[in-house]
């Protein structure tokens, strides 16, 4: 078990949470009005993404046969293993010695204090 092992399976997870955070928080926000912009403002994006017409652009979303959509999905799937950090074995090893320290939010303030505490834990699982 090497250190290299814990950090992909921690800190992957929590970087893609603050990535979708940042995402959320900046497609919900309220851009201010501005005429002389030549996209939206005065609304969120995803309002304007959602109702094109009405903030003065085009829906430019293209059709999508949704029957190959399970196909789509399988393949999806499939592929999983190849954006994992971490073996599935170790992944599995490494959530049961999360769980046993009763941990309820990995954050950037607190991930150093797991990794310290789940390090010498995962070589006895």
């Amino acid at each position: 078990i090497s250190d290299s092992d814990l950090i992909q399976w921690l800190w992957p997870p929590l970087i893609q949470a603050e990535l979708d955070k940042l995402r959320d928080r900046f497609n919900n926000h309220v851009v201010r009005k501005d005429s002389s912009k030549k996209n939206p403002s005065g609304v969120a994006p995803n309002v304007a993404m959602a109702l094109p017409e009405k903030h003065g652009g085009e829906n430019c979303l293209q059709q999508v046969d949704t029957s190959i959509l399970p196909g789509l999905i399988e393949v999806i799937q499939e592929g999983e293993d190849v954006l994992a950090f971490c073996t599935p074995e170790y992944s599995a090893r490494a959530q049961v010695v999360f769980d046993s320290l009763g941990i309820q939010e990995i954050t950037f303030l607190n991930i150093w204090s797991i990794f310290s505490a789940m390090l010498p834990l995962m070589s006895t699982h």
